[in-house]
């Protein structure tokens, strides 16, 4: 194992420490609004995003093992896409139910977001055969897919929709009294689409979503 190989997987279980002690401390509380499960879900799907980075790092590094491996390597790899895309869905009821909370009420509303995730999951579920998103060679090599900005693009919208909503609602007299949980809302996006934008061009040497989501998810713990 390589000195990088070494430190990404320490950098991963750091972060999965964090968001554990912030889970705990959650579960110590006695709260059982709907934000807080949802907060709850929230920190255990980038648990999830973390340990599944962490194994398709630790699978990179078997080249000799044959079909076994690769089947290992597109299993941990498609859990970390499906485990990204529950992030950006759970966030996005989160922040939506935070800025309105009739937002749930609206069956229309409701089908027209979950459209997005649906094909989100559909699609890495399909790249084993189809290769769009991601594929293994022979070598256990990983590579991107030709679709493969599909999927950052489709969790960013659904970190930058609510965000949105909640500058534009900052500054108006009837929000004022939210004013702080608007701020939040549009600081997690802000805090997590550089560290997207940057894996996403960097490719996979440096596990910034997980560093982005950890350092959010410390923010909104703090300013709740």
């Amino acid at each position: 194992m390589l000195l990088e190989d070494s430190l990404y997987i320490l950098i991963l279980i750091f972060a999965c420490l964090v968001q554990g002690v912030l889970l705990v401390f959650i579960n110590l509380q006695v709260d059982m609004r709907k934000q807080t499960k949802l907060l709850r879900w929230l920190i255990i799907c980038s648990i999830i995003i973390c340990i599944s980075d962490m194994l398709t790092r630790i699978a990179s590094l078997y080249t000799q093992d044959g079909a076994y491996m690769i089947s290992i390597s597109y299993m941990v790899n498609e859990i970390y896409f499906i485990s990204q895309a529950c992030v950006a869905g759970v966030w996005f009821v989160y922040a939506q139910r935070a800025i309105n909370s009739n937002w749930l009420e609206s069956p229309v509303k409701i089908i027209g977001a979950a459209i997005p995730m649906v094909f989100l999951i559909v699609f890495v579920v399909l790249t084993g055969a189809t290769g769009w998103l991601f594929s293994i060679n022979g070598m256990n090599e990983y590579h991107r897919g030709p679709l493969f900005l599909l999927h950052p693009l489709i969790c960013m919208g659904y970190l930058l929709y609510p965000s949105v909503m909640a500058l534009l609602k900052i500054n108006k007299s009837d929000f004022y009294i939210h004013r702080a949980k608007l701020i939040t809302i549009a600081l997690f996006a802000a805090l997590i689409i550089p560290f997207v934008v940057l894996q996403a061009v960097w490719g996979n040497d440096y596990p910034l979503f997980c560093i982005g989501y950890t350092l959010a998810l410390m923010v909104l713990y703090v300013n709740r």
